[in-house]
């Protein structure tokens, strides 16, 4: 484990350790326990030490698994994970209406498989376990079943007014007066198209004033429909693709239910993940800092800058303030041929970068720059510390150039070539 990069751990729990339990979740409701235990593994792998060990944990897993919009490193939760493996079931039974497996379901179930109805209690299966998460996903603000829409063929299966067969709902929901004159509530979109006139099921004539404004309403939303020889089948309006996807239904919970950090994790692809994700600890004040580490109740020397040694170690001292922070954002920015300014934080750092007028991909490239920068910074101040022969400070910037050059321009220039971006050294 010690040999592997925060980037290398953070790639293997999301690829190895957040896919390993797929086969029991695709099923099975994974119980709170469980979740609790495997999320705390994938913390502990991720911060490099053993569940056994008592070293202090410096990335809080509750902001590793926030959505990157929200200020997180995107991690997908575990509890995600198995409700959209889940919720699968749900789209398949839809779409496999005539399979054994759903007909078992709909012989034991009832016809609609009882989804968005509360199971009777002490009967517990993995249908019914299925069927009470989406009930409960529904009440925690998350209704799935919502994106859930009929995409009309030939309208032979789809209820004209009470299947969601439009993206703004059922039919009966918007033309509530025309749906009251409506004789065959069941009736299918193929067989009132069928008849010689809409009005032909009715109960009587539309009268004026609101009843005529919706029928005419009703009649432009008929006059759209275009049907085709395919059946009808279900789609999935939470992507563009119409394919139900484990990844939205995972994406949707984990951005519902975490917490917003205020700001959004920036993230750069023309740099390797460790540089992004150490990029990240700057902004979360995740670094073990001296002061950081006082913080914490252990006992060190002295909490003055590593580097400089003036000034309290903190997160925005040492990246920010420092004197040879100070000296390589001057030197960066005569670099680059950008109007020097003095920022004392990352939020500073942020604000002054998104001001500066570049086109997109330039910008990412000189954010790459001061990604690399800090990294090195950071290097450098852990060099001092813990070796017996300290790097020198004469070197750095043509450190930084030179890394920055290989890692961020050549690795920019390789990634509109579509080939993936250089490494840069340890």
């Amino acid at each position: 484990m010690k040999m592997l990069s925060v980037g290398g751990r953070l790639t293997l729990v999301k690829s190895v350790l957040g896919s390993m339990p797929i086969f029991y979740m695709s099923m099975f409701k994974a119980p709170a326990g469980i979740l609790k235990s495997l999320e705390s593994m994938r913390s502990h792998f991720l911060n490099g030490h053993d569940s056994a060990s008592g070293k202090v944990i410096w990335l809080s897993w509750k902001k590793v698994i926030t959505p990157r919009d929200k200020g997180g490193l995107g991690v997908a939760s575990l509890f995600a994970l198995n409700r959209g493996l889940m919720f699968k079931w749900v789209w398949r039974f839809l779409n496999q209406g005539s399979s054994l497996w759903a007909r078992v379901i709909k012989a034991i179930h009832g016809i609609d498989g009882n989804i968005g109805r509360v199971p009777r209690d002490g009967y517990n299966s993995c249908w019914s376990n299925i069927v009470k998460e989406v009930k409960y996903l529904s009440e925690k603000g998350i209704d799935l079943m919502k994106y859930l829409c009929i995409r009309v063929g030939n309208g032979g299966k789809t209820s004209l007014w009470e299947d969601i067969w439009r993206v703004d709902g059922r039919l009966r929901d918007k033309f509530p007066r025309i749906y009251a004159l409506e004789s065959c509530k069941s009736i299918t979109i193929g067989d009132k198209l069928a008849q010689p006139s809409l009005q032909f099921s009715f109960r009587r004539m539309p009268r004026g004033g609101v009843e005529q404004e919706q029928y005419e309403l009703f009649v432009q939303e008929m006059q759209q429909i275009i049907l085709t020889s395919l059946e009808d089948r279900w789609s999935w309006c939470l992507n563009g693709s119409g394919e139900y996807t484990v990844a939205s239904v995972r994406s949707l919970i984990d951005d519902t239910l975490c917490m917003d950090y205020g700001q959004r994790t920036r993230w750069n692809e023309f740099v390797p993940i460790k540089v992004n994700t150490h990029v990240w600890k700057v902004m979360t004040n995740s670094l073990a800092t001296r002061f950081n580490l006082s913080r914490r109740g252990i006992d060190i020397a002295s909490i003055s800058c590593g580097t400089c040694d003036q000034g309290v170690e903190t997160v925005s001292h040492l990246f920010f303030r420092c004197d040879m922070a100070q000296q390589v954002r001057r030197l960066i920015n005569r670099w680059w041929m950008v109007p020097d300014l003095v920022t004392e934080s990352f939020e500073d750092w942020r604000i002054w970068v998104s001001n500066i007028r570049m086109g997109s991909k330039t910008k990412k490239m000189f954010e790459g720059v001061y990604y690399v920068a800090w990294w090195l910074l950071w290097m450098f101040r852990n060099k001092k510390l813990f070796e017996v022969k300290g790097p020198s400070k004469a070197t750095f910037f043509d450190d930084v150039v030179s890394r920055s050059f290989y890692g961020v321009v050549v690795g920019a220039k390789s990634s509109s070539l579509g080939t993936t971006s250089l490494r840069i050294g340890t």
